[in-house]
């Protein structure tokens, strides 16, 4: 199971200058990613010991004290193989002797039982090893030596809490179990006569398979890597210099972290940092101590892991990873390479730069989508993103031709803008950069800047005609199309010459050809002169009616015709 936690930190640096809309920033940093792995690693290795020293007395017909004799294993790996040994084994009679060994996870196994006879014997160092090839004799001296675990009579009897014992010798119920917790040694006398005692107590060796072999951590939705750090959290060891280290990426890429560096002095909870870039180089023979240093593989070599571990090569610059994916699992190999002492980790973290190779997407919308303005000076709604993996969006520009840009400035999601002078189309370009200085395509929108007020374009009847039909409509074709709230009798209306206020008249506009038309109520009179007039009208910018655009403020339309 991979396990573990994630931070991840994105840094922006940006440095502000003078500009043409304000402010420019240059590409910021590449983005940090930090994994954790929690999971304590055991480096295994050959002939791990842990000792009890303390004196076990034997005494005559019953349970020895201590009772049991035990031994506490702190390194959470599988047994691949133990031996046991008990020193300076005193006792009258050997053969009332019953030893039986009691793993953590209740596994057991009787080292010794009603051998060795009637001889007694003194100060007798006994190693119980399963690949021995002999057993205790059943009547004969026992003598100081290596010997495979034999009983000679069953069933013995343990008083509590020993479980209840099966009798069997074999070491193969501890095999691929775990080693860590309090092992128990219980020693019964189970005869009368006389006692002893074990003067130098036990030892237990182990011979162990590294834990969380290999070592996972899992990374997604990052770019390409530009830098990798690895971190060795508490770090403990009688011998530093058996610790070998491997990192493998998900593409196969590997780097010796350490392998034979540190030297012989015990180190406790330090927390070793691996990066080229660090000042100090790993030493061969100084003690490790909690810092960063560069790694190194001493004496330049490939080291052997076990399976799964890929071939080493022997290569422990980190810089292989540089410019590779980073997606996938991480794995860690750590082995102890050397016999009798004991290594373990607490975890570790992994540190990725990366850089995002993926550009930004995004659109720009002139006045919220409008299609027309009547000012050069509009809000341009910005909206952008930057694709996972990526650093984020961090810039944008603008351009009035796509060609002459502004410099960057820092993103936001709206920004003023000029256009340029003169009425018509309008096209505006903007372009967006994110954190790692990746740019988008060239987005773009359009407007239509309208700044002219709306006038005549066509009249009928004509201005000045004569001998105009007493049923005639009046149609002012307007040069654009209006504001169809503003066309109304107040601002279009008909007069007749010679006499007070307006002929009653139904106004109307007609938006599909932009013309104003007005139906008198009554036919016009014979041989009369008319005045039609068109003022405070607007287009559909809010532009106001100017006939005369080059006068001075909104000019009305007035014309006159007559009447057969």
């Amino acid at each position: 199971m991979i396990s573990g936690k994630v931070s991840l930190a994105t840094s922006v640096s940006l440095v502000l200058a003078a500009g043409v809309l304000g402010v420019v920033a240059p590409p910021a940093q590449a983005v940090r990613a930090v994994y954790e792995q929690t999971t304590d690693i055991h480096l295994g290795g050959l002939n791990n010991d842990y000792s009890n020293a303390g004196t076990i007395d034997i005494f005559d017909q019953t349970k020895a004290t201590p009772y049991p004799a035990e031994i506490t294993v702190p390194d959470n790996a599988l047994i691949v193989d133990l031996e046991v040994q008990i020193f300076g084994l005193t006792h009258s009679n050997p053969d009332d002797i019953d030893i039986l060994l009691v793993a953590p996870g209740g596994q057991q196994a009787t080292l010794m039982s009603d051998a060795g006879g009637n001889v007694g014997i003194s100060n007798v160092s006994l190693k119980f090893d399963a690949d021995a090839t002999t057993s205790f004799p059943d009547s004969t001296i026992v003598t100081s030596g290596t010997y495979s675990p034999s009983n000679w009579e069953f069933p013995d009897t343990y008083p509590a809490p020993a479980p209840a014992p099966h009798g069997g010798t074999s070491f193969g119920e501890f095999l691929g179990t775990n080693a860590a917790g309090t092992w128990r040694l219980f020693i019964v006398d189970d005869s009368p006569g006389f006692g002893g005692g074990i003067q130098g107590g036990w030892r237990l060796t182990l011979d162990l398979l590294p834990s969380s072999y290999p070592s996972p951590i899992m990374v997604t939705g990052l770019g390409s890597i530009t830098d990798v750090n690895v971190t060795l959290h508490d770090v403990t060891s009688t011998f530093p210099d058996d610790m070998d280290v491997l990192l493998v990426a998900p593409g196969g890429q590997q780097s010796t972290l350490i392998s034979d560096a540190g030297g012989t002095t015990d180190v406790a909870g330090v927390d070793i940092t691996l990066d080229d870039e660090a000042a100090a180089l790993l030493s061969d023979s100084d003690p490790l101590a909690t810092a960063a240093y560069k790694p190194a593989n001493y004496p330049l070599a490939a080291d052997p892991y076990p399976a799964p571990a890929p071939a080493s090569t022997g290569g422990f610059a980190l810089s292989v990873f540089d410019g590779g994916s980073p997606n996938g699992v991480w794995a860690l190999y750590a082995v102890d390479d050397s016999p009798m002492d004991t290594t373990s980790i607490g975890g570790w973290s992994l540190d990725i730069t990366w850089a995002d190779v993926t550009s930004p997407t995004g659109s720009v919308s002139v006045n919220a989508g409008s299609k027309r303005t009547k000012t050069r000076s509009v809000v341009l709604d910005l909206n952008a993103a930057d694709a996972t993996p990526g650093s984020g969006v961090a810039q944008m520009r603008f351009s009035n031709d796509g060609k002459a840009f502004t410099a960057y400035q820092p993103h936001a999601a709206a920004a003023s803008w000029t256009m340029l002078p003169g009425d018509g189309t309008k096209r505006v370009y903007a372009q967006f950069k994110d954190a790692d200085g990746n740019e988008s395509s060239l987005v773009t929108d359009t407007i239509v800047l309208d700044t002219k007020g709306p006038r005549a374009k066509k009249l009928s009847p004509a201005k000045g005609a004569e001998r105009v039909g007493p049923g005639v409509k009046i149609k002012v074709k307007a040069s654009e199309k209006l504001d169809k709230t503003t066309v109304r009798r107040k601002g279009v209306f008909l007069k007749k010459q010679g006499v007070p206020g307006r002929v009653e008249a139904k106004v109307k506009y007609v938006a599909r050809s932009a013309t104003i038309v007005v139906t008198p109520r009554d036919p016009l009179g014979p041989r009369s002169t008319y005045l039609v007039t068109v003022r405070s009208l607007k287009d559909l910018v809010g532009n106001r009616w100017d006939q005369k655009p080059r006068k001075k403020g909104a000019q009305a339309l007035r014309y006159r015709f007559e009447t057969a």
